[in-house]
């Protein structure tokens, strides 16, 4: 290979000899020795160096010609199929998102799905304000009475060492070894509760002690007066005969008071109603009004004979209820409204 460095400096040093003499034949120098034909040979000359020192630099670029014996390269054949795919990189990293779109109009609401299961119930919330206050409730008429009244010295009293004898007075033949007169009464004060016009029964509690005498009955009076303001004691209703309807079981001995503090053989308890202005029950005036005192009598009722009706029992009057009623029903018992119709018999 030839040296193109030392091309490069020959060249050089040939283009400062040319410029010094196109310079001194440029500045009409009459000291110029050389003819134009000189010139043009030096010229030519410097031309050759310039361009062979080109060809060597271009000369490995050419194609060499082969050497003897070897192959020579026939033209380039057509460009085959194309092979198959490879497999498939690695993902790129995911490029920067867009900007979002304008949103598409709504498309049509699909069928509603079956309700879920319910949730658990959520905390109280606090209490609102308090509403207006309702009417008032309807209140009804309803006592009990358990204050008895009787002949006086007739119901002992008895308090001895820390024992209190108690004895409700009681119906049945009267009996002064007992106290017994064989009438009751007591008294009640009708109520701000009451509305006129409403009817009432009256309720008797009793506690039957005693032997039973078949074919006897006890059959009791029943009086009663009224208080009205400004005015003196008036008689309210009729006097009338009630019969008690005993059952056929024999009683015990004991008084009510003795076998509910315990010992003795149990009685008979027996209860009684008798609507006060039914006219199927007592019949009186249904004129009560608030304020008024009412008060009711009981009396063993006597035979013509001045004997008792009475069944062999002792009837105590352990209390007496008195409420509103409807359509209320005698029971337990008989009304008559004579003393002619009094009849132990089944009616």
């Amino acid at each position: 290979m030839r040296n193109r460095s030392a091309h490069g400096k020959q060249g050089v040093a040939l283009f400062v000899i040319a410029g010094m003499l196109f310079q001194g034949a440029g500045c009409g120098n009459d000291a110029l020795w050389m003819e134009d034909w000189q010139r043009d040979l030096l010229l030519n000359g410097l031309m050759y160096v310039l361009l062979q020192g080109r060809i060597d630099e271009l000369e490995g670029q050419l194609p060499t010609e082969p050497e003897p014996g070897s192959p020579v390269p026939g033209p380039e054949g057509p460009q085959g199929p194309q092979g198959e795919p490879g497999p498939a990189g690695p993902p790129g990293p995911a490029g920067a998102r867009g900007e979002p779109g304008e949103r598409g109009p709504a498309g049509p609401k699909g069928d509603t799905g079956p309700a879920g299961p319910a949730g658990p119930g959520g905390a109280s919330g606090p209490a609102g304000p308090a509403g207006p206050q309702g009417d008032p409730a309807e209140q009804f008429f309803d006592l009990f009475i358990d204050d008895f009244f009787t002949y006086a010295d007739h119901i002992p009293g008895e308090l001895d060492v820390n024992i209190v004898a108690i004895r409700e007075p009681a119906l049945g033949a009267p009996n002064d070894q007992i106290g017994d007169a064989g009438a009751i009464a007591f008294r009640f004060e009708v109520p701000e509760v009451y509305e006129p016009g409403e009817e009432l029964t009256m309720r008797l509690l009793f506690y039957r002690t005693g032997e039973v005498n078949p074919g006897e009955c006890l059959i009791f009076t029943l009086d009663a007066l009224r208080l009205q303001n400004g005015a003196d004691a008036d008689p309210y209703g009729e006097h009338l005969w009630i019969r008690v309807d005993a059952p056929d079981k024999p009683a015990a001995q004991k008084t009510a008071a003795e076998v509910l503090l315990g010992g003795g053989e149990p009685g008979v308890y027996m209860v009684v109603d008798l609507p006060i202005h039914a006219a199927a029950g007592l019949g009186f005036p249904n004129d009560l009004a608030t304020s008024e005192l009412v008060a009711f009598e009981f009396a063993t009722a006597v035979k013509p004979d001045l004997s008792s009706w009475d069944d062999g029992g002792r009837y105590e009057l352990l209390g007496v209820e008195v409420f509103e009623s409807t359509a209320g029903e005698v029971l337990g018992a008989t009304i008559f409204d004579s003393a002619a119709a009094l009849t132990c018999g089944v009616d």
